[in-house]
């Protein structure tokens, strides 16, 4: 009866450890490229959309979301100059590694460059 009664609470603790271990959590990997040059953008940024958490991409473009729950996440990728961009991920219960982010530039910023004015040698001002 002992031995029985000994086996139930292994058992049981058993299972109260497995009901309070934590969530295993996965990662989101990628790398923020320029459309057109197919270089790396720096500095770039990534969120996880409706939480504080971002993570800024380093000066190969890559970036790393760690301890990600398993689920559909929203995230955004911004860079400056460049359009954001949006996009859904599946995560399991290993890193999803992400084909690379392709950004492209913000043509409107062309109007940074309208502000400047060149002036030939001896031409007034």
């Amino acid at each position: 009866m002992l031995r029985v009664l000994a086996g139930m609470l292994v058992v049981g603790f058993g299972a109260a450890l497995k009901a309070s271990a934590p969530e295993p959590k996965a990662a989101i990997a990628g790398v923020v490229i320029d459309s057109a040059s197919m270089r790396p953008i720096y500095p770039s940024r990534v969120d996880m959309i409706g939480t504080n958490i971002f993570v800024l991409g380093d000066t190969l473009g890559r970036f790393l979301l760690p301890d990600v729950s398993p689920g559909t996440h929203h995230l955004r990728v911004r860079a400056l100059l460049h359009f954001p961009d949006s996009l859904t991920v599946a995560v399991g219960k290993d890193t999803v590694r992400l084909k690379p982010i392709r950004l492209r530039l913000d043509v409107r910023t062309d109007s940074i460059l309208r502000s400047v004015t060149i002036v030939a040698p001896g031409e007034p001002r």
